[in-house]
């Protein structure tokens, strides 16, 4: 009797353990999947409130005539002006605007106003009508005076007005990613805490 009840306890440790096991590789996984999801989601999020202000206020704001080539003094005060009132924010590093010929017409960067750089592919996607984005520390040879920066979302829209069939140019918005990084720890860590507690 004694030795059944051994057996049969055993086997219930056993269960027990293996439960435990199937449970915490269940839940590390689900974790995991959700972990990739919540940053997914915040940056798509993010980058989707960038978008909207390429579509917004500033085609909006910018003409036609602006993409044709650098602009005048005066013209440029007006649109950095109105990028540093409407758009450059505590999130929002630094904004360019593109010409279709790879010519910055506009930066919050004076110095880089009129200069000719490669088109590179999400530079390329926006020109063509899609949007780009790209997420790291820009390294690139139009990215010189951004590096200081650290690691930003780049996000690109096309300048396409109403009534013309292809982009004069695009919108590239540098959004810092430190606070989108912190907004993904915070969503993940509040995952992590309730499979733990279940």
């Amino acid at each position: 009797m004694n030795l059944f009840a051994t057996v049969r306890e055993n086997l219930v440790v056993q269960y027990f353990l293996l439960a435990l096991v199937v449970f915490a590789v269940t839940a590390m996984v689900v974790a995991s999947a959700l972990a990739r999801q919540i940053e997914s989601s915040v940056v798509n999020e993010v980058t989707d409130d960038v978008i909207a202000l390429g579509r917004g206020p500033l085609i909006s704001f910018f003409t036609p005539l602006d993409f044709q080539g650098s602009p005048s003094d005066a013209r440029y005060q007006e649109m950095d002006t109105f990028v540093n009132q409407f758009i450059v924010t505590q999130k929002v590093a630094r904004v360019k605007v593109w010409n279709d010929q790879g010519l910055v017409i506009y930066s919050t960067d004076r110095s880089q106003v009129g200069q000719h750089f490669p088109i590179k592919q999400e530079l390329a996607m926006a020109l063509s009508g899609g949007e780009g984005r790209k997420l790291d520390v820009p390294e690139d040879i139009e990215n010189d005076r951004e590096r200081f920066l650290g690691t930003l979302l780049e996000v690109y829209v096309p300048a396409h007005f109403q009534g013309e069939a292809k982009p004069r140019g695009a919108f590239e918005v540098y959004h810092y990613y430190a606070p989108v990084a912190d907004q993904i720890r915070s969503l993940q860590g509040f995952v992590y805490l309730a499979l733990g507690i279940g």
